[in-house]
């Protein structure tokens, strides 16, 4: 196991109560977690796709806890499968059966939930048999998405906006596209040394402006997506700003104007630096000729691993955060500046308007959706076929491309691509938020 976004966890308990803090717990810290509320359902699931490590509770109904965790063991056999039970306060049974078991008593603090996970994990690692080492293709990531990953292989059409089936969803997409082939002629009839000192870059101008209540974030970054589009999005939001930096149509920088979202207070966040060595950092960068990251590696604070790592995260952090701006004005600006100090890392739209969703919509409101959308059809925009490559990746995408395809309803399509509900509402949702399925009655 190379790391947590590689394991994967299925937690089985009957209730919301338990299921929604322990999957937000997990997610949160990278692993792969799905859920279900009942012991039939869970045995079903890791006769199909036996996981890495079982959370459950005893009473499980139906097929008990010790009954799930023995039909998994067998599959997995001779490799450990740790089993982690989630037992009352007050129930004086210890559900601890073998050295895989462990228990964690109700109620708990996140923090123990996540070093009980870890603790059975390193263990089941140490005490698994000997592998093989076997050439394998690098798993394709959200996080990391190249251009042609994020894009598709297709070339871009720009007169099928014109004859999408979905105005809303062309509307945008339309004048992102319009904006950047005008930018890309201005370029090739332009002087080739205008980007000397001597000439100074062009001024911004607006492509496109409106406000989140009316346009989504995550269709303005689908729809920058599909026309390549160039510049930046700057998202307004009372007095604080946010521009995001993209490229090709792919997110790959971001600026934010809130204190709390400098790189020196994500680091002291995440526990990666303390607070004195934040402040002796902050003195030795004030002439502003270093990057705040360079002066941290330069004092020995963090290995450039660590650097690049925490930049990744933290570019992400702060586009994602901004899925809750919902009433923020927003525009796009041509051309996009161009500073050579900038850290860039390629973010795959579609990931992060998935990850807006998760952050930003609680479990029981996800329910509430997809129990009041349930018996409706999904219906994919005409941009939709060029983010297949991009589904076929998530876990049971494959499937969810086409019980789309196939015009079923929600409830349809959760169980066709083998996801549980919570996940199967946060990638529908998502996608309904950027305008590449539309919702409609029979």
């Amino acid at each position: 196991m190379s790391g947590p976004a590689d394991i994967r966890i299925l937690v089985a308990a009957p209730s919301v109560r338990i299921l929604a803090p322990v999957k937000r717990a997990l997610t949160d810290a990278g692993y792969r977690v799905t859920v279900v509320s009942s012991g039939d359902l869970a045995a079903e699931a890791v006769t199909r796709h036996p996981p890495d490590l079982l959370i459950t509770v005893p009473d499980l109904p139906g097929v008990r806890g010790r009954e799930v965790a023995a039909v998994a063991r067998a599959k997995v056999a001779p490799r450990p499968l740790p089993c982690l039970y989630l037992a009352a306060a007050s129930d004086p049974r210890d559900p601890v059966a073998s050295a895989w078991d462990s228990a964690l008593r109700i109620p708990f603090r996140t923090s123990e939930l996540q070093a009980a996970v870890r603790r059975l994990l390193a263990a089941a690692e140490e005490q698994a048999p000997p592998s093989v080492e076997v050439e394998i293709t690098p798993p394709r990531t959200g996080w990391a998405a190249t251009p042609e990953a994020a894009l598709g292989a297709e070339p871009l059409d720009l007169e099928a906006f014109h004859s999408a089936d979905l105005d809303r969803v062309t509307s945008v997409a339309e004048d992102i596209a319009r904006a950047a082939a005008e930018l890309v002629g201005a370029e090739s009839s332009s002087d080739p040394g205008r980007h000397e000192a001597a000439n100074p870059p062009p001024p911004p101008r607006v492509v496109a402006s409106g406000r989140l209540s009316e346009v989504p974030l995550g269709a303005i970054l689908v729809g920058a997506g599909e026309a390549r589009f160039s510049g930046v999005l700057v998202l307004e939001n009372e007095e604080v700003e946010k521009r995001i930096h993209i490229r090709h149509g792919v997110p790959v920088f971001c600026e934010s104007s809130l204190l709390c979202e400098t790189l020196g207070e994500f680091l002291l966040k995440r526990g990666l630096v303390d607070a004195k060595v934040l402040e002796e950092s902050r003195r030795s960068g004030r002439d502003g000729s270093r990057l705040h990251g360079e002066v941290l590696v330069e004092m020995g604070a963090l290995t450039r691993a660590q650097l690049v790592d925490a930049l990744h995260l933290h570019t992400r952090e702060k586009v994602v955060t901004a899925f809750a701006w919902e009433e923020a004005r927003w525009r796009l600006e041509v051309p996009i500046p161009e500073d050579e100090r900038a850290f860039a890392v390629e973010m795959q739209p579609l990931w992060l308007v998935i990850d807006g969703v998760r952050r930003f919509t609680p479990p029981q409101a996800l329910l509430r959706w997809a129990d009041a959308h349930r018996d409706l059809y999904p219906v994919p925009a005409s941009t939709f076929r060029r983010q297949r490559a991009v589904l076929a990746a998530l876990e049971g995408g494959a499937a969810l491309v086409a019980a789309l395809d196939g015009r079923r309803t929600l409830a349809e399509v959760a169980e066709a691509a083998g996801l549980d509900l919570l996940a199967a509402a946060q990638l529908v949702l998502a996608l309904d938020q950027a305008w590449l399925v539309d919702l409609e009655s029979e």
